[in-house]
Protein backbone atom coordinates (compact mmCIF):
# COMPACT_ATOMS: atom_id res chain seq x y z
CA UNK A 1 0.00 0.00 0.00
CA UNK A 2 2.86 2.61 0.62
CA UNK A 3 3.80 1.08 -3.06
CA UNK A 4 0.66 1.47 -4.11
CA UNK A 5 0.50 5.21 -2.80
CA UNK A 6 3.87 6.46 -3.91
CA UNK A 7 3.04 5.10 -7.93
CA UNK A 8 -0.23 7.12 -7.04
CA UNK A 9 1.77 10.59 -5.64
CA UNK A 10 4.22 9.64 -8.74
CA UNK A 11 1.34 9.68 -11.26
CA UNK A 12 -0.09 13.09 -9.60
CA UNK A 13 2.92 15.02 -10.08
CA UNK A 14 3.64 13.09 -13.67
CA UNK A 15 0.18 14.38 -14.49
CA UNK A 16 0.82 18.01 -12.87
CA UNK A 17 4.16 18.00 -14.71
CA UNK A 18 2.23 17.41 -18.41
CA UNK A 19 -0.67 19.94 -17.30
CA UNK A 20 1.67 22.62 -16.75
CA UNK A 21 3.73 21.41 -19.85
CA UNK A 22 0.71 22.11 -21.55
CA UNK A 23 -0.37 25.47 -19.87
CA UNK A 24 3.34 26.42 -21.18
CA UNK A 25 3.04 25.82 -24.76
CA UNK A 26 -0.26 27.52 -24.79
CA UNK A 27 0.84 30.38 -23.01
CA UNK A 28 3.81 30.31 -25.63
CA UNK A 29 1.08 29.92 -28.92
CA UNK A 30 -0.79 32.65 -27.37
CA UNK A 31 2.11 35.08 -27.04
CA UNK A 32 3.15 33.93 -30.92
CA UNK A 33 -0.35 35.19 -32.36
CA UNK A 34 -0.25 38.31 -29.99
CA UNK A 35 3.24 38.69 -31.31
CA UNK A 36 1.80 38.18 -35.27
CA UNK A 37 -1.22 39.99 -34.69
CA UNK A 38 0.91 42.75 -33.54
CA UNK A 39 3.42 42.39 -36.52
CA UNK A 40 0.29 42.72 -38.62
CA UNK A 41 -0.98 45.35 -37.54
CA UNK A 42 1.70 47.38 -37.99
CA UNK A 43 2.14 46.51 -41.60
CA UNK A 44 -1.55 46.97 -42.06
CA UNK A 45 -0.84 50.83 -40.50
CA UNK A 46 2.59 51.20 -42.88
CA UNK A 47 0.20 50.57 -45.89
CA UNK A 48 -2.55 52.61 -44.63
CA UNK A 49 0.13 55.47 -44.02
CA UNK A 50 1.33 54.92 -47.61
CA UNK A 51 -1.94 55.47 -48.95
CA UNK A 52 -3.11 58.50 -47.02
CA UNK A 53 0.23 60.03 -47.95
CA UNK A 54 -0.13 59.28 -51.97
CA UNK A 55 -3.85 60.59 -51.78
CA UNK A 56 -2.77 63.77 -50.30
CA UNK A 57 0.10 64.28 -52.77
CA UNK A 58 -2.71 63.91 -55.17
CA UNK A 59 -5.02 65.88 -53.57
CA UNK A 60 -2.21 68.72 -53.36
CA UNK A 61 -1.73 68.05 -56.93
CA UNK A 62 -4.95 67.87 -58.26
CA UNK A 63 -6.58 70.74 -56.33
CA UNK A 64 -5.47 74.03 -58.20
CA UNK A 65 -6.26 72.19 -61.14
CA UNK A 66 -9.76 71.36 -60.08
CA UNK A 67 -10.12 74.93 -58.84
CA UNK A 68 -9.57 75.88 -62.05
CA UNK A 69 -12.53 73.94 -63.40
CA UNK A 70 -15.10 75.17 -60.84
CA UNK A 71 -14.05 78.20 -60.23
CA UNK A 72 -14.71 81.39 -63.59
CA UNK A 73 -12.42 82.23 -65.86
CA UNK A 74 -9.92 85.15 -63.92
CA UNK A 75 -9.00 87.14 -67.22
CA UNK A 76 -6.62 87.60 -69.24
CA UNK A 77 -3.64 90.38 -69.11
CA UNK A 78 -4.27 93.48 -70.24
CA UNK A 79 -3.53 93.55 -73.98
CA UNK A 80 -4.58 89.53 -73.90
CA UNK A 81 -8.51 88.06 -74.85
CA UNK A 82 -9.42 84.92 -73.30
CA UNK A 83 -9.35 82.48 -76.46
CA UNK A 84 -11.96 79.74 -75.54
CA UNK A 85 -16.15 79.79 -75.01
CA UNK A 86 -17.08 81.59 -72.36
CA UNK A 87 -18.86 78.86 -71.21
CA UNK A 88 -15.29 76.76 -70.97
CA UNK A 89 -14.37 77.54 -67.43
CA UNK A 90 -10.88 75.48 -67.47
CA UNK A 91 -8.51 78.34 -67.56
CA UNK A 92 -4.88 78.92 -68.08
CA UNK A 93 -2.42 81.62 -68.80
CA UNK A 94 -1.10 80.07 -71.74
CA UNK A 95 -4.82 80.32 -73.54
CA UNK A 96 -4.67 83.90 -73.51
CA UNK A 97 -3.90 85.19 -76.96
CA UNK A 98 -2.92 89.07 -77.81
CA UNK A 99 -5.33 90.97 -79.01
CA UNK A 100 -4.85 91.99 -83.47
CA UNK A 101 -3.12 94.62 -84.61
CA UNK A 102 -4.83 98.29 -83.85
CA UNK A 103 -6.19 97.03 -80.66
CA UNK A 104 -5.69 96.82 -77.09
CA UNK A 105 -7.30 94.90 -74.38
CA UNK A 106 -8.38 96.69 -71.25
CA UNK A 107 -10.12 93.79 -68.70
CA UNK A 108 -8.67 90.64 -70.87
CA UNK A 109 -12.38 89.01 -71.01
CA UNK A 110 -13.54 86.40 -73.55
CA UNK A 111 -13.34 87.05 -77.20
CA UNK A 112 -12.04 89.12 -79.40
CA UNK A 113 -14.84 91.73 -78.90
CA UNK A 114 -12.22 92.22 -75.37
CA UNK A 115 -10.20 93.79 -77.49
CA UNK A 116 -11.12 97.60 -77.97
CA UNK A 117 -9.55 99.33 -81.01
CA UNK A 118 -6.93 101.97 -80.53
CA UNK A 119 -9.18 104.72 -81.36
CA UNK A 120 -11.61 104.11 -78.85
CA UNK A 121 -14.34 102.61 -80.44
CA UNK A 122 -15.47 99.10 -78.79
CA UNK A 123 -16.70 96.60 -82.01
CA UNK A 124 -15.22 93.53 -82.99
CA UNK A 125 -11.86 94.38 -82.93
CA UNK A 126 -11.22 91.80 -85.40
CA UNK A 127 -12.09 94.10 -88.30
CA UNK A 128 -10.47 97.03 -86.60
CA UNK A 129 -7.44 95.39 -87.12
CA UNK A 130 -8.29 95.45 -90.61
CA UNK A 131 -8.85 98.89 -91.21
CA UNK A 132 -6.30 101.59 -91.88
CA UNK A 133 -5.94 104.65 -89.56
CA UNK A 134 -8.88 107.15 -90.15
CA UNK A 135 -11.84 104.16 -90.84
CA UNK A 136 -14.21 102.05 -89.29
CA UNK A 137 -16.14 99.00 -90.13
CA UNK A 138 -20.11 99.30 -89.25
CA UNK A 139 -21.58 96.32 -87.88
CA UNK A 140 -23.01 93.00 -89.93
CA UNK A 141 -20.47 93.81 -92.78
CA UNK A 142 -18.03 91.34 -93.36
CA UNK A 143 -14.39 91.67 -92.80
CA UNK A 144 -12.89 92.36 -95.82
CA UNK A 145 -10.94 95.52 -96.06
CA UNK A 146 -13.20 97.15 -98.47
CA UNK A 147 -15.96 97.03 -95.83
CA UNK A 148 -13.85 99.98 -94.24
CA UNK A 149 -15.47 103.59 -94.70
CA UNK A 150 -14.31 107.23 -93.64
CA UNK A 151 -14.75 107.76 -89.89
CA UNK A 152 -16.64 111.22 -90.93
CA UNK A 153 -19.32 108.86 -91.65
CA UNK A 154 -18.64 106.66 -88.29
CA UNK A 155 -19.34 109.65 -86.16
CA UNK A 156 -22.59 110.82 -88.38
CA UNK A 157 -24.11 107.35 -87.38
CA UNK A 158 -23.88 108.03 -83.65
CA UNK A 159 -20.54 105.55 -83.30
CA UNK A 160 -18.11 105.81 -80.59
CA UNK A 161 -17.34 105.64 -77.24
CA UNK A 162 -16.78 101.86 -75.06
CA UNK A 163 -19.75 101.12 -75.20
CA UNK A 164 -19.69 100.65 -79.27
CA UNK A 165 -22.27 102.98 -80.22
CA UNK A 166 -23.41 102.20 -83.24
CA UNK A 167 -21.08 99.08 -83.32
CA UNK A 168 -18.18 100.24 -85.38
CA UNK A 169 -14.35 100.21 -85.26
CA UNK A 170 -13.11 103.63 -85.41
CA UNK A 171 -9.64 104.82 -85.74
CA UNK A 172 -8.70 108.29 -85.31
Amino acid sequence: TEEEQAALDQARYAKFVVKQEMQALEDAEAEAERERLAREKKRRDRIALVFIVFAALAALIATPVALNRILPNPGCPAGFYFGKLPNDFFWELKECQLCPIGTHSKFGSEGVSACYCSGGSYANASKCALCERGLWVPTGLGTNRSDCRPIAEHWRMGGGGENGGGGVCGFV
